[in-house]
């Protein structure tokens, strides 16, 4: 009786860049749940990650993504030419230069990967990918003809493919996952079954399917009493799409004091939108302002949404529409109501339960009026909210676990 194929899982992250924010924690999860269901499981991430202080997910680390550590080479770049960084077009054009040699590098360095797995085992390769390098991936493998039938691709894209910025896009990408070369060989996720249906859509061939959203559990600290002032926080680096001009904007305008609101920000200085709206942000002088300086600790960031009467996230509607938000869920699993733009994926899950009569937080329209409204229905509606919440993490927690992940994953 001959021996069943092992099951290795290999995890091959080029995002996973930072101790802070949702790709560690996400890739962390996924790693020690994936120890329970495979013989091995190896992780690879870039070297940028490896340059940092030990976490939870060094001893772990079999190899980096890339030779060159391109991130910590680009900064250093812009550091001694500093105008360099201000010019726009210049720093897009620098940018691309610097994306084709973390293309090719991280290609090699798959190469290397490949080599050194079984052939006569199934190995199953997690990539979860924010831009259209995997494209360039996958390319250069069927244009080197490398082998490829001891390997099985799980490919996360979690934004619409139109937003790639590759010429041709569409039809070059349907013609390379069509080729005979991938045949069996590929599977592609993401995490929303709008996003899965519009990518569909888009390429007219049913190839996305949809994993669900899964949030451990965390501890529920009590909330600190205040004996005046509502605290909002707003978590993250400061940026355009995370509604960086919204929030300077009401912090210039609305009456902190008055309203008796103090607001938590996090400002990561070393990120270019983060330096532009701290400094207009600080000439507010405003007492009822506290600032975070970022990057947080896991620790810290989970503290800070469960000490929150609210979590403030203005989003871009256009980005944020087909995009998940885990801080959304992470939040009603702390007990803490949220306030998202209208039209984003959060503020649907808001809109769509509050016709069930079940209230997670507030669907913002952006303006000042609607942001005082958004502080009074969370307050007058305190109670029920904490219960609802609740009742939504029971809900959630039933449909979606690592069970159903990976059996999704693995089918």
């Amino acid at each position: 009786m001959c021996n069943k194929k092992k099951n290795n899982f290999i995890i091959f992250d080029q995002s996973l860049s930072s101790i802070d924010g949702h790709s560690y924690i996400y890739i962390k999860n996924i790693f020690l749940e994936s120890k329970k269901r495979f013989h091995s499981v190896k992780l690879f991430t870039n070297n940028n990650f490896l340059f940092l202080k030990k976490n939870s997910l060094h001893k772990y680390i079999d190899g980096s993504t890339n030779f060159i550590p391109i991130t910590f080479l680009k900064n250093t770049f812009f550091n001694f030419f500093p105008k360099l960084k201000k010019n726009n077009k210049k720093k897009r054009n620098l940018r691309g230069i610097f994306n084709k040699f973390i293309s090719f590098d991280y290609f090699l360095n798959f190469l290397l990967l490949i080599k050194r797995l079984n052939k006569n085992e199934n190995n199953y390769i997690f990539i979860q990918y924010y831009d259209e390098g995997i494209f360039w991936l996958l390319k250069l493998c069927k244009f080197f003809n490398i082998n490829i039938q001891h390997l099985n691709f799980l490919i996360i894209i979690r934004y619409e493919l139109n937003y790639f910025n590759v010429n041709n896009f569409k039809s070059n990408f349907l013609k390379l996952i069509n080729s005979i070369y991938f045949t069996k060989r590929l599977k592609f996720f993401t995490d929303n079954l709008n996003l899965s249906k519009r990518n569909n859509n888009i390429l007219k061939k049913n190839i996305f399917f949809t994993l669900p959203l899964v949030i451990k559990d965390k501890k529920v600290l009590k909330k600190r009493k205040r004996k005046k002032n509502f605290l909002i926080s707003s978590l993250g680096p400061m940026r355009l799409d995370k509604g960086a001009e919204f929030i300077s904007n009401i912090l210039e305008k609305y009456d902190l004091n008055k309203n008796n609101i103090t607001i938590n920000l996090q400002v990561n200085k070393d990120h270019p939108f983060s330096e532009k709206y701290f400094s207009k942000i600080k000439d507010c002088n405003k007492s009822n302002i506290k600032f975070l300086k970022g990057p947080i600790s896991e620790k810290d960031f989970y503290f800070q949404i469960s000490n929150s009467d609210a979590l403030f996230c203005p989003y871009e509607m256009e980005k944020y529409k087909l995009s998940t938000s885990n801080i959304f869920l992470e939040s009603m699993f702390l007990n803490t109501p949220t306030i998202f733009t209208r039209g984003t994926w959060a503020s649907n899950f808001i809109d769509a339960y509050k016709k069930k009569n079940i209230f997670l937080g507030y669907s913002l329209n952006k303006s000042l009026n609607d942001f005082h409204n958004s502080i009074n229905f969370i307050k007058k509606n305190k109670k029920k909210i904490f219960k609802d919440l609740k009742k939504f993490k029971r809900e959630w927690k039933t449909q979606n676990n690592y069970n159903t992940y990976f059996k999704i994953l693995m089918r």
